[in-house]
């Protein structure tokens, strides 16, 4: 058994052949996304990790505009206490922690899912249970 095992080692970590770069590569898969990620998530207590890969939340430019605007035409000036003020780039992580409908308020960032695609937006709006969300770019 001890053998068998050493080849295996061998094979996947020492030799230097296409198919052991395939099996390496199919075993980091599995043992990251079976084992790492989970772990990681159940020892944080985060619910998902998602990459940003729209332009909606970035504050820069002419968005900048859009995201101050909205805050004063509803009240709010650029000084208060909001979520992620600077916004959210493209390439950016960001790290989801699962929370009951009412510790969601105004101005609060979300990720929710809608036909297997994560969409993170901030909420401008709550009644009825319901939630208006938009990008600051937007």
């Amino acid at each position: 058994m001890k053998k068998e095992l050493k080849k295996i080692y061998h094979f996947i970590f020492v030799e230097d052949s296409w198919i052991s770069y395939i099996v390496f590569t199919i075993l980091a898969y599995v043992i990251l996304k079976f084992a790492v990620y989970p772990g990681i998530l159940y020892a944080t207590g985060l619910t998902d990790v998602s990459g940003i890969v729209t332009g909606s939340m970035v504050h820069s430019g002419d968005v900048n505009y859009t995201y101050r605007y909205w805050l004063i035409y509803h009240g709010y000036n650029y000084s208060n206490n909001w979520p992620f003020k600077n916004g959210i780039n493209i390439g950016d992580v960001v790290l989801v922690k699962k929370v009951k409908e009412n510790q969601i308020h105004v101005g609060d960032v979300i990720m929710y899912r809608i036909y297997g695609i994560d969409i993170v937006h901030r909420v401008i709006n709550k009644s009825d249970g319901h939630f208006e969300t938009k990008g600051d770019a937007n």
